[in-house]
């Protein structure tokens, strides 16, 4: 949808990305009028979901039917366990409108073994890790090394002419690191989705 997007406007998404990059870096910048747009479409329509749920059998076929009822996509779905054990954590990346999220966040409230389930707030730390495998070459590893410190990335394994690159930061930082290195033929790639946890004494 994107690429549609951008390839009727005649618009670089590498140039946006690196405008929204500013913006919460706290720079003042001026977007046109397709630019808010295109925000909207991204940060209005994918959105982070937590879940707390007890360690139960059967609590994440529950909750996946909740979305696939509303006809909600789920772009990525991340369990990971919490400090007591008894409870794990879900953050789920979601596409679809405002209205119906709400409608969904309030009925997985309701169900057996979910202790909370709500909207990640916008104060959080987002991470999220890729893994990408290209043929190896001089011209790869010079990319890679360039690019280090802006993407966060390294050459992880080098073996039987191929490399896999780890990138670990923001969905918007692999993304553009995606488009990039693509020029390179990428035959695997292999992404986690986001995990959040809460900035300051405010709990996730």
């Amino acid at each position: 949808m994107l690429a549609h997007i951008c390839a009727d406007d005649c618009f670089a998404l590498g140039d946006f990305i690196t405008g929204i990059n500013d913006l919460l870096s706290g720079q003042a910048i001026v977007f046109t009028v397709f630019e808010w747009k295109l925000f909207f479409v991204i940060f209005q329509f994918f959105k982070p979901i937590s879940v707390l749920v007890a360690n139960k059998p059967g609590v994440l076929v529950r909750i996946a039917l909740v979305f696939a009822r509303r006809g909600y996509n789920i772009n990525s779905l991340v369990v990971s366990p919490t400090i007591n054990p008894k409870f794990s954590r879900m953050t789920i990346t979601a596409k679809g409108d405002l209205e119906t999220l709400e409608q969904i966040i309030k009925n997985v409230n309701k169900l057996i073994d979910v202790i909370h389930c709500e909207e990640h707030p916008a104060n959080t730390v987002e991470k999220e890790l890729a893994l990408l495998k290209t043929k190896a070459s001089a011209a790869v590893k010079a990319f890679v090394t360039k690019n280090a410190q802006k993407y966060h990335v390294r050459i992880d394994d080098s073996s039987e002419g191929c490399y896999i690159i780890e990138q670990t930061g923001t969905t918007i930082e692999l993304d553009e690191f995606e488009a990039l290195i693509k020029k390179f033929g990428v035959l695997e790639m292999v992404r986690t989705g986001k995990v959040l946890i809460t900035r300051g004494k405010e709990t996730t």
